[in-house]
């Protein structure tokens, strides 16, 4: 099993994924969706919030049944 898990996490750190805290997520209440805070680069932060908020409600929102 450790072997395994050694694996993945060679394959996560080996492309690029990167670990969240629980302070660095948000939550909108209105539209029940997670989005990512303070997200800095070389773009814009409103922009890079935009995008982020977009990606993660595609995530994080629920489907209807």
């Amino acid at each position: 099993m450790v072997p395994l898990f050694a694996q993945m996490m060679k394959y996560l750190h080996d492309n690029g994924f990167r670990v969240l805290t629980m302070s660095q997520l948000g939550y909108d209440t209105t539209n029940n969706l997670f989005y990512l805070k303070n997200i800095l680069s070389s773009t814009s932060a409103a922009a890079n919030t935009a995008t982020a908020t977009a990606n993660a409600a595609t995530i994080a929102k629920p489907s209807s049944s």
